[in-house]
């Protein structure tokens, strides 16, 4: 029954497309929404050039037809658009539909209009003026605060650089200020209760941001890559502090953490590159910084959330968690303390200073991508007593005992010989690396585990190799010469070397060029030919 459903679905969907009538009238190109009554959708602008434009309460195709909605991204990126005017008689704006306009100077929202969709009008970095018409009964502009306003829910929808928020929000909504780059502050008054989903995300010139006493919640990403934020003010009473809220605000060089806080997302601090010093107020219930450890550690898991380039790891720590430390790129050293079991998701991801690694006896989990573009590491060691990974042979490498998988390698990693598998990203993103020698004894190699080396420039993959997942090479761009001692060629199901040099050679046994190419090994992959030795 499922089934029939979604072909009905998918056979509704298709004739809807063939059937949608449209037309072009001023540079403007409209779909039809009902034949019967009379209406259309400005689908997108067509324009040669861009400047002032009109859209029509009216357009004439076989008949007279009244403009009712402009459809999603009609005029996304349309950046020379000075000015536009929407005619009373439009009820909706769709999402995006004016994103990127960096001409725009003015917004005026008619009576009309009942429905405005998200991004609407985000990176609109020029607009000075927003007004909605008095008569609207979804949306104000209350008290010339140039933004649109919810009147029902008093949710802050779209602002502006020249914004003043009245006293009466309750809500900063999603994508409110997204890319309003030319904000440079912004008064949040008591009373607003949550700053929502990419409210102010991109909004590089706010230098410093006050939030009232009234906030419970900052959502997910709300002062994203804000790259001029040097400091935040997060008062007692604020509960929640969404994943990714300040991810990106480079020039941050200080978070304080009050007491009620009770919840703090995953990256919330991420890539906050000049962050020094991290505190977490003494009375909170959930997070500490313990020992003077700038970082914030959940009590009762005694889990490390999130650090910085100045963060010392506190004895106790039993877990690294996911992403703690990404994009501290001025990290330059840490101490792992034995005591430690658990090094999470991307736990340094893009630690790029970062010079070496000792891996202590107690860790006994690793996740994916734990030092995934470390391009700095030139030493990794695992503490001879761990039992589940070892760095055998002075490999700088980590290697999961059991398996004999290389988990993780450096530029100076030499692959031993009792290695059997190179697993999932295990060199991705590391330069210096020229060429690397894969021992014979190798079986496996994990997806992109060689992924944007763009120093390397050739790789020998051994006889014993019976499979290669998926983008292992991609994007390796200096990748000139490929030798295969493989007799029996497997076959590629996915292209494991796409973005390699435009000349690269492929070098495989005598006479077996055909059955190469039979499994997938072609010349659109190595476009400097297939050649036998």
């Amino acid at each position: 029954m499922k089934r029939v459903l979604l072909l009905l679905f998918l056979f509704t969907c298709a004739v809807c497309c063939v059937f949608a009538q449209t037309f072009e009238s001023g540079g403007i190109q409209y779909v039809i929404l009902s034949s019967a009554d009379k209406t259309v959708a400005v689908e997108r602008y067509c324009g040669d050039s861009v400047g002032s434009v009109i859209i029509p309460k009216t357009v004439r195709f076989d008949d007279e037809y009244a403009v009712k909605e402009i459809k999603d991204g009609a005029f996304y990126c349309c950046k020379g658009l000075s000015s536009i005017s929407i005619p009373d008689g439009v009820t909706t704006i769709g999402y995006s539909a004016f994103m990127f306009c960096g001409g725009l100077s003015s917004i005026r929202i008619p009576k009309s209009v009942t429905s405005i969709e998200s991004d609407a009008f985000s990176y609109c970095e020029g607009v000075t003026s927003i007004k909605v018409d008095r008569k609207n009964p979804v949306y104000d502009s209350r008290k010339g605060c140039n933004a649109i306003i919810e009147t029902a829910t008093n949710t802050l929808f779209t602002g502006c650089k020249n914004t003043v928020i009245p006293k009466s929000v309750t809500k900063i909504g999603n994508c409110a200020f997204f890319g309003c780059t030319g904000l440079t502050s912004i008064t949040i008054p008591d009373g607003v209760t949550s700053i929502g989903f990419y409210a102010f995300r991109a909004c590089n010139g706010l230098t410093s941001i006050n939030i009232p006493q009234s906030v419970a919640s900052i959502i997910e990403f709300a002062f994203m890559n804000c790259e001029g934020l040097v400091s935040v003010n997060i008062p007692e009473g604020v509960e929640s502090i969404g994943g990714s809220a300040f991810y990106g605000c480079n020039a941050l060089n200080s978070v304080k953490i009050p007491a009620s806080v009770s919840n703090i997302g995953t990256e919330a601090f991420g890539r906050c590159t000049s962050l020094t010093s991290i505190v977490v107020h003494p009375d909170n219930a959930m997070y500490d910084s313990r020992e003077n450890c700038n970082a914030i550690i959940e009590t009762a898991t005694k889990s490390l959330i999130s650090g910085c380039k100045n963060t010392v790891i506190p004895k106790d720590v039993t877990c690294i968690s996911d992403r703690a430390f990404f994009g501290c790129s001025d990290l330059s050293k840490i101490t792992i303390p034995d005591g430690v079991t658990k090094i999470r998701f991307e736990a340094f991801r893009e630690c790029s200073s970062l010079k070496k690694i000792n891996i202590p006896s107690s860790v006994t989990e690793i996740g994916p991508s734990v030092f995934y573009d470390c391009d700095g590491l030139m030493e990794i060691t695992v503490a001879p007593q761990n039992s589940k990974f070892d760095s055998r042979d002075g490999c700088n490498a980590i290697i999961e005992t059991a398996s004999n998988t290389l988990l993780y390698g450096c530029k100076t990693t030499v692959v031993p010989k009792s290695v059997i598998k190179i697993g999932p990203k295990a060199f991705a993103r590391l330069t210096g690396i020229t060429s690397i020698i894969i021992p014979d004894g190798v079986t496996g190699i994990g997806y992109n585990a060689f992924e944007v080396c763009p120093d390397l420039t050739s790789i020998t993959i051994p006889l014993s190799v019976t499979g290669i997942e998926f983008g292992v090479f991609s994007y390796c761009r200096n990748l000139s010469h490929v030798i295969s001692k493989i007799e029996d060629p497997f076959e590629l199901e996915r292209n494991p070397f796409s973005g390699i040099s435009d000349d690269c050679v492929l070098t495989v046994p005598a006479g077996t060029r055909s059955a190469y190419i039979a499994a997938g090994w072609t010349e659109d992959m190595f476009k400097g030919g297939i050649i036998e030795k």
